[in-house]
């Protein structure tokens, strides 16, 4: 433990996937603006329940396949969040993923409930 306790952390890149906003600089511009990102649930049809309302990330399936290729369609919508974080993450770290040696990168997740589709 002790071991643990003397090595250090660096943070490179950071991001936000949200619904107030899908980069860091739209999530602050909004923060400051007041903007709380609660609309109509429009991912789901709300109708059998009393709230019809929710904080959504907002993304077309254009802007998804553009950033993430084709072949994300067929991934879990918690997946896809956590590639966009990931990749905008490591853009503003400046890292070169063809380049890099990933045996010394970690990647720190903070999620609430997910892939709760999957289990359905």
């Amino acid at each position: 433990m002790s071991a643990v306790l003397g090595k250090r952390v660096v943070v490179t890149g950071i991001s936000v996937v949200s619904p107030l906003g899908v980069s860091i600089d739209q999530y602050w511009k909004n923060l400051l603006d007041g903007v709380h990102g609660i609309g109509e649930v429009v991912s789901f049809d709300p109708s059998e329940y009393r709230t019809r309302v929710a904080g959504q990330v907002q993304l077309s399936a254009d802007s998804i396949a553009t950033e993430l290729g084709p072949k994300s369609s067929k991934l879990e919508r918690v997946a896809i969040l956590g590639l966009l974080a990931a990749k905008s993450a490591s853009k503003d770290a400046g890292i070169d993923s063809a380049a890099e040696d990933w045996r010394d990168t970690g990647v720190v997740v903070g999620s609430g409930v997910g892939g709760m589709i999957y289990y359905e």
